[in-house]
């Protein structure tokens, strides 16, 4: 009796102590932080231009001149920020027959929730019918459904293109691709109170979180209703965005992005994940932006990096080299694969073919079907529909793109061929 009574004055006391609201506040900051920096991503792309719930469309292959580190060469993508704080919106999808497609759904906690390949409606046209969290209902008839766990949605979309003669193909197909309303844009207040206030009720936190911003309510959180500015007086407010500010100044640094694996002179990389591991991941998204938190999950997209060859010297512009994928050793890949070539600043080389694809017809395979695709400054006459041109004076960075790889890329039982050099 006597302990249960010790136990209950002990709750009393800690029950009457007022709540660390610097904490708290800090603590809002960090957990909040992946949606706060998705929304200012969001914001950032309207007061660019961008329109919501309609794609802003790349439109050329990026060449040796563009600012962007290792360009992809095999597809132009198209991006979108939705919202679906007004209700669901309809996209419709033209058919695309066999060319590769994908459209990626990222959440508002920087999730993959969705991946869809034209491949799941046989290339045809499609529409497709996103709804917000706690919607119920039936889609229109014909309409498919794509459930998403926030309201506010990026949608990457990416078309595969075979060089610059198939650019305005994909343009044409672009424009095809069209969303049913695009509301006035609606920024986030300033404050992160205010907000995260505005954005937690209609985007929810992962599970893992929801418990956290329960604790938030002393400081007129409600991650279900919205922030209560009046809550807290004026001298505790200034305490807790002083919190804030320094919350904000004490971001963990960014993890290392790690290979799978290192072999025959390539590493070998997974481009992302569909879930974030942790809450670090989520910040980490955030902080690098598309490239992180855009990235295609590994079912989709693995990618290598090959920088030495199979000696172990480091590649170099003004060497020659070949890479030989034998018959019945190629890329296992259900899409398609592609060899690129860049200096080892990341920039291609100026007015030459940069890249090889396993789907272009100007890829030939030899007599007994190798692959074998020459790396050299100048153009071998007799190998010039496989080859890829090296920088004089310029290290080498290749990079070996794998659309949909097998489980063979996944387990190690298949790996990049070394790089040989040629004498």
């Amino acid at each position: 009796m006597r302990f249960a009574v010790l136990a209950l004055l002990v709750c009393l006391r800690l029950a009457a102590q007022p709540p660390d609201y610097e904490t708290l506040g800090a603590q809002a900051f960090h957990f909040g932080y992946p949606l706060l920096g998705m929304a200012a991503w969001r914001d950032g792309a309207w007061k660019a231009g961008a329109t919501p719930n309609q794609f802003a469309h790349h439109r050329e292959l990026l060449s040796a001149f563009a600012s962007e580190a290792y360009p992809d060469m095999d597809t132009l993508a198209s991006t979108a920020w939705v919202d679906l704080t007004a209700g669901p919106v309809a996209l419709r999808v033209p058919a695309a027959g066999s060319r590769y497609l994908t459209l990626q759904f990222i959440d508002a906690w920087t999730e993959t929730f969705a991946v869809l390949s034209g491949t799941e409606w046989q290339g045809k046209a499609v529409m497709l019918y996103l709804t917000p969290p706690g919607w119920s209902g039936a889609p229109p008839a014909g309409y498919r459904q794509v459930s998403c766990p926030t309201s506010l949605v990026a949608v990457w979309l990416r078309l595969f293109v075979a060089g610059d003669g198939d650019v305005p193909a994909v343009r044409a197909l672009q424009d095809q691709f069209a969303f049913s309303s695009a509301p006035p844009p609606r920024p986030v207040p300033r404050g992160v109170l205010e907000a995260l206030g505005e954005l937690l009720a209609s985007n929810p936190p992962p599970p893992e979180l929801r418990a956290v911003f329960a604790r938030m309510t002393p400081l007129g959180l409600e991650f279900q209703t919205g922030f209560d500015p009046h809550v807290l007086d004026a001298a505790t407010r200034e305490a807790v965005d002083a919190a804030i500010d320094r919350a904000s100044r004490d971001v963990p640094p960014l993890p290392p992005h790690e290979p799978r694996r290192a072999v025959n002179g390539w590493e070998i990389y997974d481009a992302g994940s569909a879930g974030p591991a942790s809450h670090d991941e989520r910040i980490r998204r955030v902080r690098e932006g598309a490239a992180a938190f855009a990235a295609l999950p590994a079912t989709e997209f693995v990618y290598a990096v090959g920088y030495a060859d199979a000696n172990g010297n480091l590649l170099q512009g003004d060497r020659r080299y070949t890479i030989a994928f034998d018959a019945g050793a190629a890329p296992p890949v259900d899409a398609f694969w592609s060899l690129s070539v860049y200096t080892d600043r990341g920039r291609t080389v100026f007015g030459a073919r940069n890249s090889v694809q396993s789907l272009a017809p100007s890829l030939s395979p030899g007599e007994d079907g190798t692959v074998r695709i020459t790396l050299a400054p100048w153009l071998p006459l007799a190998e010039q529909s496989n080859w890829l041109p090296l920088e004089p004076g310029e290290g080498v960075r290749l990079i070996l793109r794998l659309y949909r790889p097998r489980q063979a890329v996944f387990d190690g039982s298949w790996n990049p061929p070394p790089i040989e050099p040629v004498p």
